[in-house]
Order: C-alpha cells, then sequence, then structure tokens
C-alpha cells in the first residue's frame, strides 16, 4: 500500500546554502565551528541560539533557535541520523554536505517518532566533513537536552523463506489497514515471508498480512532487511498496534503475548530514496514465531481492578501493561486504570505536570463509558497532561486512564487531583442572548454566523457548556472606531479563556490563559469591527451547571507612542547582506506622525515594532529593505535612537520597486563608521507584524550605475549580460537584483543596458 508522508529531499532537488540562508545576525556563525558528533549516541544540550534556518522545502517547517555539529564518516555508505523520542522538545533536523550547502536531507516530525526527528539513509562519503543542524519548529522553545545518535546502516542478510510475497515490487496488492479495496495476505504460525518494499520522500510500500492463533501465543517478528524499517502486530479491526513495534538492529524483533484469535502483522519502510529495482535491496524476510504464554489482562480486566485515587498528589508508576486505548486520533500504551470517587460535587483538575515522561491521561463515567475529559500536553505541562476542568458528582465513581503516547515508554510521576477554584463573576451590565445549548452566536465558526453586539465598558454575563469533543463558543461583536487599548477579562466556576479577533475572522489578536482569575488580555486596536469570544476548556460542563461567565470588556488610549521599551531592550544585531528575523507582537507603538512621511497611506505609524541595530564599519550611504521577503505588510524606519522618533533618518511603508508591493525600500541614508543606528520594522495595522522578515542591508558608495558591473571588470558588457541572464528568475538574495524589488526581471535588465560601457570614475 502507499503510504503518503515525507521526510528526505535530495540535493538535486534543493540546494540551500546553509551559511547564506541561515540568520539572526552572529548567532548563525556556530556553523563555522560546529561541535563534532561520533557514531553512536550523543548527549547535546541545546539553547536558545537565536539562529533561524529556512529549511522549507526541505521541511514543512524552519529550523529556529539552530545549533551546528559536523560529522566525518571514516568509511563511504548510507547512515542515519536520529533524536526519536529521546528530546526535551520538538526538533528540526538537517544535514548538509558545507556550510555552503546543498541540504542533503531534513525531517522535522518523523513518522516513526512520538516526538523527535529522524533521517532514514543519506549516503555520505568517507573523509568528508558533514553539517548537521538541530533545531526546533517553534521559537523560544528549544533548550533541553536530547541524544542524537549517528548510525551506519549495514546490510541485514535475509533468512530462508517458505512463503513469498504475492504483491511485486511497485504493485499495491495488500494493503490491508491502508486500503478499502487491497486486502492482507495470509500467513501461518512459523511462516518466514520473503517480500519486498520500497520508499521516496513521500510515498512507501506498506504490507500486510493476516494470522489466525488457536492459542494463547507469544507472538514473535524478526524483520531482516538492507532498508531501515519497522514491523508489527495490529488488532484485526485496524484499531492500534499491539505491544511495540520492532526495535532497531538485525534482526528487528519485537515480541507480544496474545490471546487466542485474528491479527494483522504489518511490515513498513522509513520513508527515503529506495526505488524499485535501485542501488539497495528492496528485499526483505519476516519470520513469524511463537511459544504458549499467558497473555496480560486486557484492558477491560484491568479497568475491572482499577486502583483507587485520593484527592491531592498521587504517585503513580505504570507497568508493561500492553493495554492500548485510542485517544482522539492518538494512542495511550501500556495504559494504567484508576478509580476516583469525589466526597463532593463540584469541579475538579487532574495533572501529571512535572513528571518527565510523555502522559496521556482521560476520565470516563465508568468502564467502557463515556470519556468526560482528556488530554495529552497541557498547557505549560512540556509532555506532561492536564485536564483543566471536568464537573464531577459526589459520590460516584470515575475511571482515570493513565498511559504514554510513546509506544516503548513506562510513564511515573505524580497524578494530582484538586478542586478548581471558582471566580466569582463580575457585575453584569448586560446578559448573553443566546439559551445555554442553542447555537445562537457562533460567529466566525459558521459561515453568515451572527455575533452579539457589544461596546466598551460592558460586562457581559452568559453561559457555555463543553463535552469531551464539544463545546459552546460565545461571540461578540466590537466596533473600534479610534486607536483603543482594548483589555478583555474573563471570569468563570470552570476553566475558560477569551480571544480578540481581527475583522472579517482573519485570526486571532490576543487571549487569555485558560483557568486564570480573571483571565485578562489586551491589544491595541486601529478602528474596525472585531469579535470577542468567550469558550471553556473541553470537559463535562452540562448547561447551567457552573457554566456561567463574566466578559468585560474596556477600553484606554493606546500605549507606545516612540517609546522603544523591551522591544528596544532586546533589539537584535543586524550585518551587511540579508539577516533573516522572527518578528513578534511587541506592543510598541512608533508614531513617526510630523517627523517622517511613511508615504501615501496618510497613517505614519508602526505598530508593534521590533528593533535591530546596525554598525557600519565604513561611512558612506546605505539602502536598508524587506523587498526581498516580508510574510506581513511592512513599514522600516531608520533612527540614531532606538525608539526616538524625533531621530528618525529615513521611513519608508510601501517601496514603489519592491516587487510585492507590501514591503519597504529605503534608501541613500548617510552612516557614519563605527555609530551603532536601529532600524524599527512593524506592521501597517495592530497585531499583523508577526512573522518572517528579510532584511537586507547593502553600502551604496559605489556610483549607481556601475552596479551592472557583475564581474568587477570595470566596464558593463557582454560578460556582465551573461551572468545576468543566468541569475535570471534566481532567488531573491540576488547580485542582479538591482533595483531590489525582490525579482531578477526586466527592469533589471534595463537598469543593465541603460549602464553599458565603461564606469565612471
Amino acid at each position: 500500500m502507499h503510504s503518503t508522508h515525507w521526510t528526505l529531499i535530495g540535493s538535486a532537488l534543493l540546494a540551500t546554502s546553509v551559511a547564506t540562508s541561515a540568520s539572526g545576525g552572529g548567532a548563525c556563525d556556530g556553523c563555522s565551528s560546529p561541535t563534532p558528533l561520533s557514531i553512536g549516541a550523543n548527549a547535546i544540550t541545546h539553547t536558545l541560539t537565536g539562529c533561524e534556518l529556512p529549511t522549507f522545502g526541505c521541511t514543512a517547517t524552519e529550523c529556529l533557535d539552530t545549533a551546528f555539529y559536523s560529522f566525518t564518516p571514516k568509511t563511504t555508505g548510507l547512515y542515519s541520523f536520529s533524536t526519536c523520542n529521546d528530546t526535551t522538545f520538538n526538533t528540526v533536523l538537517t544535514v548538509a554536505a558545507s556550510c555552503d550547502g546543498p541540504f542533503l536531507a531534513c525531517n522535522a516530525l518523523s513518522e516513526s517518532c512520538v516526538e523527535g526527528s529522524r533521517i532514514g539513509v543519506v549516503a555520505l562519503e568517507a573523509g568528508q566533513t558533514y553539517i548537521i543542524a538541530v533545531g526546533s519548529q517553534d521559537a523560544g522553545i528549544a533548550t533541553g537536552s536530547a541524544t542524537l545518535t549517528v548510525g551506519l546502516v549495514e546490510p541485514c542478510g535475509l533468512a530462508t523463506p517458505n512463503y513469498f510475497e504475492a504483491e511485486p515490487c511497485g504493485e499495491d496488492f495488500n494493503g490491508g489497514c491502508n486500503s478499502t479495496a487491497a486486502p492482507s495476505e495470509p500467513i501461518v504460525l512459523g511462516d518466514t515471508v520473503q517480500g519486498t518494499f520500497w520508499a521516496t520522500n513521500l510515498d512507501r510500500d506498506t504490507d500486510w498480512y493476516i494470522i489466525t492463533l488457536d492459542e494463547d501465543t507469544e507472538l514473535t517478528l524478526s524483520l531482516r532487511s538492507d532498508i531501515p524499517g519497522f514491523a508489527a502486530v495490529v488488532d484485526v479491526n485496524c484499531g492500534s498496534i499491539i505491544g511495540n513495534a520492532t526495535s532497531a538492529g538485525c534482526p528487528a524483533i519485537t515480541s507480544v503475548c496474545l490471546s487466542a484469535g485474528t491479527y494483522l502483522v504489518t511490515a513498513i519502510p522509513f520513508f527515503g530514496d529506495v526505488p524499485c529495482d535501485g542501488a539497495i535491496s528492496n528485499s526483505y524476510t519476516l519470520e513469524v514465531t511463537g511459544a504458549p504464554c499467558a497473555p496480560p489482562p486486557s484492558c477491560s480486566e484491568l479497568c475491572a481492578e482499577a486502583m483507587p485515587l485520593a484527592l491531592g498528589a498521587n504517585p503513580f508508576s505504570n507497568s508493561a501493561t500492553q493495554c492500548t486505548v485510542p485517544f482522539f486520533g492518538q494512542l495511550s500504551y501500556n495504559t494504567e486504570y484508576y478509580s476516583f470517587t469525589p466526597k463532593n460535587s463540584g469541579v475538579y483538575t487532574l495533572s501529571t505536570c512535572g513528571s518527565t515522561f510523555d502522559t496521556a491521561l482521560a476520565i470516563y463515567s465508568d468502564c467502557g463509558g463515556e470519556v468526560l475529559a482528556y488530554n495529552d500536553d497541557g498547557e505549560g505541562c512540556v509532555f506532561a497532561s492536564e485536564i483543566p476542568s471536568v464537573v464531577l458528582e459526589g459520590g460516584a465513581t470515575y475511571i482515570v486512564a493513565l498511559g504514554s503516547i510513546r509506544p516503548n515508554e513506562l510513564v511515573s510521576g505524580s497524578l494530582t487531583i484538586g478542586l478548581y477554584e471558582s471566580c466569582a463573576l463580575a457585575t453584569a451590565t448586560v446578559t448573553e442572548v443566546e439559551p445555554c445549548g442553542f447555537d445562537l452566536n457562533a460567529g466566525c465558526n459558521l459561515p453568515d454566523a451572527p455575533a452579539e453586539p457589544i461596546s466598551l465598558g460592558d460586562v457581559v454575563q452568559g453561559s457555555f457548556f463543553s463535552s469531551a469533543t464539544l463545546r459552546d463558543t460565545d461571540w461578540y461583536r466590537l466596533t473600534i472606531t479610534e486607536d483603543t487599548q482594548v483589555t478583555v477579562s474573563i471570569r468563570s466556576g470552570f476553566a475558560a479563556l477569551a480571544a480578540i479577533v481581527r475583522p472579517g475572522c482573519s485570526g486571532i489578536v490576543a487571549e487569555t490563559s485558560s483557568g486564570d482569575c480573571p483571565g485578562t488580555t489586551s491589544a491595541c486596536l486601529v478602528p474596525g469591527e472585531y469579535f470577542v469570544f468567550a469558550v471553556p476548556t473541553f470537559g463535562s460542563l452540562p448547561c447551567e451547571t457552573f457554566g456561567a461567565y463574566s466578559l468585560s470588556v474596556t477600553g484606554a488610549p493606546c500605549t507606545g507612542g516612540g517609546g522603544g521599551g523591551s522591544a528596544c531592550g532586546s533589539a537584535q544585531t543586524a550585518v551587511l547582506g540579508p539577516n533573516l528575523f522572527l518578528t513578534q507582537n511587541t506592543g510598541d507603538l512608533l508614531d513617526l506622525t510630523g517627523v517622517c512621511d511613511l508615504g501615501p497611506s496618510n497613517d505614519d505609524r508602526l505598530f508593534d515594532t521590533n528593533y535591530f541595530s546596525f554598525t557600519p564599519s565604513q561611512s558612506g550611504t546605505y539602502s536598508f529593505s524587506t523587498c526581498q521577503f516580508a510574510s506581513f505588510d511592512t513599514r522600516l524606519a531608520v533612527m540614531t535612537v532606538c525608539g526616538d522618533a524625533s531621530t528618525v533618518l529615513a521611513c519608508n511603508d510601501d517601496g514603489p520597486s519592491c516587487f510585492s508591493g507590501t514591503a519597504s525600500l529605503v534608501s541613500d541614508v548617510e552612516l557614519q563608521a563605527g555609530v551603532t543606528y536601529f532600524v524599527a520594522i512593524g506592521g501597517a495595522s495592530s497585531n499583523t507584524a508577526i512573522g518572517s522578515v528579510l532584511l537586507v542591508i547593502e553600502p551604496q558608495q559605489s556610483a549607481p550605475p556601475c552596479r551592472p558591473d557583475l564581474n568587477g571588470d570595470g566596464v558593463v558588457s557582454a560578460p556582465d549580460l551573461a551572468i545576468f541572464l543566468g541569475d535570471w528568475g534566481a532567488p531573491p538574495i540576488s547580485r542582479s537584483d538591482f533595483n531590489l524589488d525582490g525579482a531578477v526581471n526586466a527592469a533589471d535588465l534595463a537598469a543593465l543596458l541603460s549602464a553599458w560601457g565603461a564606469c565612471p570614475q
């Protein structure tokens, strides 16, 4: 069966330079002095480096807070790199030929890892030093430890088969759980199956077999192949893996004690460049053997013997129960069952926060009953779990299921049960129109759905409900007529949050944390029609049972107005050339009204301003541009004192020659050597200056007509034209983009032809 996913992209498809693409000022200098790695497990400690490595196209994300390592193989061959299930943060992993690129392989989240990354196969040459970059998918979280394992993918000799897979390599005859049309091939205990599988960067073959056991049997799978992969036992209804998938090795082995019955067995390669009839053999053998065993208790039997919990901290240490529970799109492995009987009715919290394991947590009405609430990763708990609110009835006994999201992990820690502290409601001035249980103010959740109008100063009293998978969201419409710092606060007897949403349902401006009393958030809003919504967390919250809330909305003049504040205190360093930065919602408003004209917008303000420092080594004129890439509508200013509007030297909203039409360009700015200047980049409206921006700083000392002298011989002539045509349509950072509009096109050709001849002296 074909299974689509992504992992590696070869150098023939992607030729990005690590050195020129990485940005964040001097934060990426680590590529020039990487930490060496060796074959085997390498313990690494990661910190927030500030280095942003654009790996779009090689992965689906950037590599943020990147750190650099090196690896020099002693022998030519196929190698693997992995942080799989041994990391405290979500990693991104890349292999490059050098600091000058290209990327050879990348992976953000491997299909075979719960957390972490795995590059299954990459071809490396003996004696060459390669660059290994490790970062995170998300900014500001890449702190902690990980184990980066480097392995040599050794050939694994096949066993002698007695059964041959019916599906030829490249076909799709035994898709099993991955297809409703393709069946599973029948096998029996004692078979050694010889088959073939293949993989690409985006697709792979999965082979499925079906086996019936006449008695309780410890089933052992042994997989041998030159292609890295795994085998596993799956329940006949395709619900989940039973036990664990095979571990690494030759052969790769797993064993699980099964009750008599029918099961599925699957063999799957890791993603990579392994086509049929390629340089690597596609063949594998799968030995299926068994011996009598006494199977462990079933999930229902474990639930019947649930261990009691008490209010407060309850230490837990799960055993290898082999109980796998479907978990709303995920699975809880080695699950244990506990019971809790509250003395009084109320709202309760359950948490494993503080556990270093990746827990899964759910509470049920009884064994096999309704799921009242569940959680994987709780807010602020890293990989541990938290159910912030669930309504329980005094004297009733509830079942708590606790396991791990990782198949091979046995979790331990403390499960804390507490009473949720109710937050007293504010005195209301407005009552929600929608009765509890109805859906009359769905706002942005449904096309053309209404939202109830509110005004600044209102305190709304409303009600909401929730279950494990469904909850009520109440939407209100707020009209802002002038720049206003809007503050929203929510109070409730149940964990809830509130948020401000941009006009046109175009994204959240700001939101509260769930469970705070009150939950408060604030943002500077420009004139427009916004939404404010209130929503409970998922959990058992029936109508009119602890579901009342109050929502207050107040306004004041926007703060900011040119005081750099914390944004100035954290100004990043920019260097000559391209600088890729990740901007934040700073809340800093830089008002240039009457000081510098940004352009025809008649609005001379930079919203959520981010500041960057630049110290030229030579005096002269310089240009500052976001033309080549910005993920939002930028406004830009250059000043001598950070955040002081009166010191602005130049500014721009939409550069007239910028290709995108929403990027910024200032040029001919006179700077003195050794003096530190500040570049302010903000958005055209509040809460939009969040994303990536490429700030390009270039000197303009040379006479403008000779910029097209690409080979530097003092003459604009045929060799320069040849270089230019080779750059046509090149990526944004290009020597031939003479007008800095983000593209090498006809306008640049005209500039070259107009400069034809000897350069002026």
